[in-house]
């Protein structure tokens, strides 16, 4: 046991390394920062006092050595375009994506279990294969592209909802059924084959046989055991 547990921690220690080493080339190889920073008009001196500052002057070994240990004192730097702490533009915008994970995971789990549920009770009817084809067709189709599809109609054409901002329930109306239904998609799959399973067990059938009704099979032995983990 202890084994297998040092050797997850190793592999954990090995991801957070190759993820590290990708962020760190990912932000180089889109450029120099600071020419991208300064003004377009900047002279060179002005350029080489903000390499120093940042600590761009270094050898990237030692940039990546000076990344890392600051990662693991919980600092992770200044951004490059707004000039301030990354920890605090990264609080200052967690509420909002805080608030639309909420939303579209109350929408994702409203809409694709019961629909699984349903599913898999009428299983082999019209909305058996309703449910299919959405389910199909929330895990084949982006939330990007989703998104788009919804402020076109509803921003661009309708104008219904706005594009941009946040603070009012028609902000996060867009963005969270965009990605609710996507993931309302996977949890209709999930619950309909939980569901599928549990009703061919064999205490389901004693439970018919014993003449309870239908609707207390379903609810009362089927789904409570279909929620399990």
């Amino acid at each position: 046991m202890h084994r297998y547990i040092l050797t997850r921690l190793f592999y954990a220690f090995i991801s957070l390394m190759l993820l590290s080493v990708t962020i760190f080339c990912m932000v180089r190889i889109t450029g120099d920062p600071v020419v991208l920073m300064a003004d377009p008009g900047a002279k060179e001196e002005d350029l080489q006092a903000l390499r120093k500052e940042l600590g761009l002057d270094r050898t990237y070994i030692e940039q990546y050595i000076i990344f890392i240990s600051k990662l693991a004192r919980g600092d992770f730097g200044k951004s490059f375009m707004y000039r301030v702490p990354v920890l605090e533009l990264y609080l200052q915008r967690l509420p909002a994506s805080v608030e639309l994970a909420g939303a579209a995971m109350a929408i994702s789990i409203v809409l694709g279990i019961p629909l699984g549920i349903f599913s898999a009770v009428r299983v082999n009817t019209w909305l058996d294969s309703f449910s299919n084809v959405f389910a199909n067709l929330g895990l084949a189709m982006p939330s990007f592209w989703l998104g788009i599809m919804l402020m076109l109609i509803f921003a661009v054409n309708l104008q219904w909802l706005p594009v941009q901002g946040s603070g009012t329930y028609k902000h996060i109306i867009m963005p969270a059924v965009a990605l609710g239904l996507v993931f309302s998609a996977a949890n209709m799959r999930l619950a309909r084959s939980a569901m599928l399973e549990v009703l061919g067990g064999e205490y389901i059938k004693l439970a018919r046989i014993k003449g309870l009704p239908e609707r207390l099979v379903i609810l009362k032995h089927a789904f409570k055991n279909a929620i399990i983990p």
